[in-house]
């Protein structure tokens, strides 16, 4: 198995992961027996991995997987805010209109994360996070790039290809390419 077979195992795992927690969230602490989550992803993820493999763009799939996800019940309500001081009032905003807060790389709303985080704890709705040190911060989990692992491994190819050493890099789509840097 390659580093991206492995890699890619790890991401379904942590994705399936977040969805036993909102099938018990939705059984266990809401008392409201609703399975929609547990077919949405399946859903999605047959879509778009069909259509892959039928030659479509990756985007339009990805699309029509989201789409697919939302005709099972699962929906995405956006919070607009341009500035940090909007956080606070995005947040309050999504409240009674979703069941999970999903908070992306976006360098405002992480700026002001507490925010978000004590709207998720007043309305116990839970915060998921797009990187790592947010889970630190309070967020329940995250499914992204740990930064300080990706530029060490960074430093490592840059030193290699400083040596003039050839550094292989392995694509998802297609062979091994070798770089040699003299």
């Amino acid at each position: 198995m390659n580093v991206v077979a492995f890699l890619g195992a790890i991401e379904i795992g942590l994705i399936f992961g977040l969805v036993s927690v909102s099938v018990f969230l939705s059984f266990r602490v809401l008392n409201f027996p609703d399975l929609t989550v547990d077919g949405s992803f399946p859903l999605g993820a047959a879509v778009g991995a069909t259509l892959i493999v039928d030659g479509i763009d990756p985007y339009l799939a990805t699309a029509a997987a989201i789409v697919a996800g939302g005709a099972a019940g699962l929906t995405m309500v956006e919070a607009s805010l341009s500035k940090s001081s909007d956080v606070l009032a995005a947040a309050q905003s999504l409240v009674g209109k979703v069941d999970v807060i999903y908070v992306p790389n976006d360098n405002t709303a992480v700026a002001a994360l507490e925010s978000i985080l004590k709207v998720g704890i007043d309305n116990k709705i839970p915060v998921y996070a797009g990187d790592t040190d947010s889970v630190k911060r309070g967020a329940i989990a995250t499914l992204g790039f740990n930064y300080l692992d990706v530029g060490r491994q960074a430093g490592r190819i840059v030193v290699r290809v400083l040596k003039g050493m050839a550094v292989r890099l392995q694509t998802e789509s297609g062979p091994c390419i070798s770089l040699l840097v003299f």
